[in-house]
C-alpha cells in the first residue's frame, strides 16, 4: 500500500504530482458514453416509437371503414394513447427509480409490441380504444425510463447534449414510423399491424443488449480509528492506513467514483484512486481556515472541520 507522500517529506505540490492516477479513465471520467449503451438506449427508443407511430396515418381510415366511426370516434381512437401516457409518465419514472431503468424500458417495449398484436383481433371500437390506452402505458414506460437512464449513463459534462440526441431519436422514430405506416397500408391493414408489433420487439432486443447497471459495492467509513473501505457493500471492511488521523467525514464524487475526499482534525485529503493513496490539501486549509497565532482549536481552525460535500457537476 502506498504511503502518504506528505509523510515522506514531500511538499504539497510534489505530493500532488506524485499521486497522479496511472489507471485508465472510466467512460464517465473520459467524457464518453459507451457505444453499446448509445445504440441500445437510443436505438430502442427509436424502434419503439417507430412501431407506435406507424398506425397513426392508418387509424382514421380503419375506424371509418371498419366501424363507420364519426370524427369524434376517430379522434378518440387516435388520442387515447396520449391520454394514458400523460398520466402514466410520473408513475413510470417512479417505477424506474425503484426497479431499474432497463427493466421498465424493456417492459414498455413489450407493452407496445403486445398492443400491435392486439390490432389483429376482431374487436369493436371500445376495445380498440382500450388497446390505444394500453399503448399509452407502454409509451410512458419506454420514454421516461429511457430518459432517466440516459442521465444516469451520460458523463456529467455531456448530459445536456445526450438528452437532446435522445429527443431526436424519439422524433425521428415518430417521423419514420408515420411514413412507414402510410407506405405499408398499400399491402393492407395486416402489414401495418405486423410492423407496429415487430418494431417494438427490435426495441426490446436493443435495450436488452445494454448491460444492466450493477450497484457499486465500494463504501467508505470515517471513524476515530481512521479510514475504512468496503468492496462488498459493507459486508466486510478493510483499514486504509494511508490516513491515520481521527476522521470526521468522507465524500465520494458521483461523476468520478474513483475520487474521494476526507476531513479530520487539521486535515483535508483527496484521493484519485479509490482511497488507496491520499494527498493532504494543506494549502487549501491554510487559505480557508487560517490558524490563530496561539495554538489551539478555536472555532474556525482546521481542527474544527466536521463535514464536506462534493459538487456532482464539478468533482
Amino acid at each position: 500500500m502506498n504511503q502518504d507522500p506528505l509523510r515522506r517529506g514531500l511538499t504539497p505540490a510534489q505530493a500532488a504530482a506524485a499521486q497522479q492516477p496511472a489507471q485508465p479513465q472510466t467512460p464517465a471520467e473520459a467524457g464518453t458514453m459507451p457505444r453499446l449503451h448509445v445504440v441500445g438506449v437510443f436505438g430502442g427508443l427509436f424502434c419503439g416509437y417507430l412501431g407506435l407511430s406507424s398506425v397513426i396515418p392508418v387509424l382514421p381510415r380503419y375506424v371509418r371503414e371498419t366501424f363507420s366511426g364519426a370524427d369524434v370516434a376517430i379522434g378518440l381512437a387516435v388520442t387515447a394513447t396520449a391520454f394514458t401516457a400523460l398520466i402514466m409518465r410520473p408513475v413510470a419514472g417512479n417505477l424506474a427509480d425503484r426497479y431499474g431503468h432497463r427493466m421498465v424500458m424493456r417492459l414498455g417495449a413489450l407493452i407496445v409490441a403486445a398492443g400491435g398484436l392486439l390490432y389483429f383481433l376482431p374487436l369493436g371500437l371500445p376495445a380498440l380504444v382500450g388497446i390505444r390506452l394500453l399503448l399509452g402505458v407502454g409509451e410512458a414506460s419506454l420514454f421516461t425510463a429511457g430518459a432517466v437512464w440516459v442521465v444516469t449513463l451520460a458523463p456529467h459534462n455531456r448530459r445536456g447534449q445526450l438528452i437532446g440526441l435522445y429527443g431526436i431519436s424519439m422524433w425521428f422514430g415518430i417521423s419514420a414510423g408515420t411514413f412507414a405506416g402510410a407506405a405499408l397500408l398499400h399491402f393492407g391493414y395486416g402489414a401495418v399491424w405486423a410492423f407496429s408489433a415487430a418494431a417494438p420487439v427490435a426495441a426490446f432486443l436493443l435495450i436488452s443488449s445494454v448491460p444492466a447497471l450493477v450497484p457499486a459495492g465500494r463504501a467508505f467509513l470515517a471513524s476515530a480509528g481512521g479510514l475504512w473501505t468496503s468492496a462488498d457493500g459493507g459486508g466486510t471492511w478493510q483499514s486504509l492506513g494511508a490516513l491515520d488521523s481521527a476522521l470526521r467525514a468522507v465524500a465520494v464524487s458521483v461523476a468520478r467514483p474513483s475520487r474521494a475526499y476526507a476531513v479530520g482534525p487539521g486535515l483535508v485529503a483527496r484521493s484519485d484512486d479509490g482511497g488507496q493513496s491520499w494527498v493532504q490539501q494543506r494549502a487549501v486549509l491554510g487559505e480557508l481556515f487560517p490558524r490563530p497565532p496561539a495554538a489551539g482549536d478555536a472555532p474556525g481552525a482546521p481542527a474544527d472541520l466536521r463535514a464536506l460535500a462534493v459538487d456532482p457537476a464539478e468533482p
